[in-house]
């Protein structure tokens, strides 16, 4: 579960990246007003929560790169367990990714795993307390249609019981959006086409707003 991360492997990725998205992207365009808010924000010396749409498997190194770039440090991720695969496992361990079970709660047996949320629940409490920022996927998985999916507050709620109790004053969330004009692995494929088909045929709820959609999951009990 715990990163482990490396300033200089950071770096070296970034370099890689850069040489890489110049094949990939002909141009990447940010707000550069949003990114001296940042900055500014990362003098407040508040752990800072991203909270960033989740497209494609490029938002992560995505994010990071641009963080990078304008010297803001890199976040902790959130990265699901099924990206936990050898050699690729220890690289994003290094890029500050740690690993979370779709199901916070779930055992895979099915059962309840108050054990697993616990200790999840210390790990990002530490990480608050010393101040360091992460990368939160809302969505809880990749968007197979390229559209925003609805919210999954298992991990903010996490970081909210933190903030409750007193594992830091204050946290400041960040919200990220990501927009391709062609998503990298491809529009078109059958995965994405098996799933816009799939959910074609499902009932289209009233849409909510984002207090709605949130307050009850994040907080249950108060």
């Amino acid at each position: 579960m715990v990163a482990n991360v490396s300033p200089a492997l950071i770096r070296l990725t970034a370099w890689v990246l850069l040489k890489l998205f110049n094949s990939f992207f002909w141009n990447i365009q940010i707000h550069r007003g949003q990114i001296e808010m940042v900055k500014a924000a990362t003098e407040m010396n508040l752990p800072l929560i991203f909270l960033p749409v989740h497209k494609s498997h490029i938002d992560y190194l995505l994010l990071t790169f641009i963080l990078f770039c304008h010297n803001i440090k890199a976040p902790y991720i959130a990265a699901g367990n099924n990206l936990n695969i050898p050699i690729f496992s220890t690289l994003i361990r290094k890029l500050g990714g740690f690993f979370i079970r779709r199901k916070l709660d779930q055992s895979p047996d099915g059962r309840k795993d108050f054990l697993y949320r616990a200790l999840l629940y210390v790990h990002i409490e530490e990480l608050l307390r010393q101040q360091q920022f992460l990368e939160i996927f809302l969505e809880g998985t990749r968007s197979r249609s390229g559209k925003t999916s609805g919210p999954r507050a298992g991990l903010l709620s996490v970081v909210v019981d933190a903030l409750f109790s007193n594992a830091t004053p204050d946290v400041l969330i960040i919200p990220v959006g990501i927009s391709y004009d062609r998503i990298i692995e491809g529009h078109y494929n059958s995965e994405q086409l098996e799933y816009v088909n799939s959910q074609s045929q499902k009932p289209v709820p009233a849409p909510l707003s984002l207090e709605q959609a949130l307050l009850p999951a994040i907080l249950p009990s108060r």
